[in-house]
């Protein structure tokens, strides 16, 4: 169809696809008043997809021309790849967002407020707002982009669960990373310009690239692995604290 379609889940069912693929150029609107789970097993393409009032909300493959807002109550996940040309806005109050399929594909700013996040993207990644309190891994195969809606970065702090941020292109902080095991991969290099603080182990790793820090110090709690292939290695900060092994390769 060309005009906007509403699927209103009602009170507390549960709303599902039941394999069938909605096809609709214009926007579509799921609002659950009850909520009532909602579980996409067919294929959605459409303008854009706004989910909102849910209890869970799992993904199967969505085609999107412009934006994808979700608001639910409990976890959010995916069984298909997502793609979307626009923004992308999810909210999960204190629960996990989980849409780290190989093949997905956020074109516009990702923003999103949940306990726990996993995104992961085949090309670039660009992360507008991230408001969480428990394990962030953010995945790109292009640029992974942490500049924030305003512009004026981003900082996380996964209290003392697993903090991963992987690009294929540069990697630059661009606020203070505060987690238990962190680990930061860049294809390219690594610029640690803000406070990284690791409760339990830092890795660092490269392909033949160089980890550099242009700013804030590092202080780890356990062992240290920064490895650079034939690239350089150079974390010269007198406030640096490694308290336990520290193993370079570079």
């Amino acid at each position: 169809g060309n005009g906007n379609l509403v699927l209103n889940a009602g009170s507390g069912g549960v709303v599902s696809t039941a394999g069938s693929n909605v096809d609709f150029r214009g926007d579509v609107s799921v609002p659950t008043a009850g909520g009532g789970g909602i579980t996409f097993d067919g294929a959605i393409a459409a303008g854009s997809l706004t989910v909102s009032g849910g209890s869970f909300v799992q993904f199967g493959v969505v085609n999107l021309s412009r934006n994808l807002s979700v608001t639910a109550s409990r976890d959010i996940d995916q069984k298909g790849a997502i793609s979307v040309a626009g923004t992308t806005d999810i909210t999960a109050a204190d629960r996990a967002v989980t849409l780290d399929n190989e093949l997905n594909d956020f074109g516009g700013t990702v923003s999103v407020t949940s306990r726990s996040a996993s995104f992961r993207d085949v090309n670039s990644l660009t992360i507008g707002r991230l408001t969480t309190t428990a394990a962030v891994s953010l995945v790109a195969g292009g640029a992974l982009s942490l500049s924030g809606s305003s512009g004026n970065g981003i900082s996380i702090n996964t209290g003392g669960s697993a903090l991963t941020l992987r690009s294929g292109t540069s990697l630059v902080t661009t606020g203070t990373l505060y987690g238990g095991p962190v680990s930061l991969h860049r294809t390219s290099g690594i610029t640690l310009a803000h406070d990284i603080t690791a409760t339990s182990s830092l890795s660092l790793s490269t392909t033949n690239a160089l980890v550099s820090q242009g700013g804030g110090r590092v202080d780890v709690e356990g062992a240290t692995t920064v490895s650079a292939g034939t690239g350089g290695v150079t974390l010269e900060s007198s406030a640096n604290n490694f308290r336990e092994a520290l193993r370079v390769t570079g």
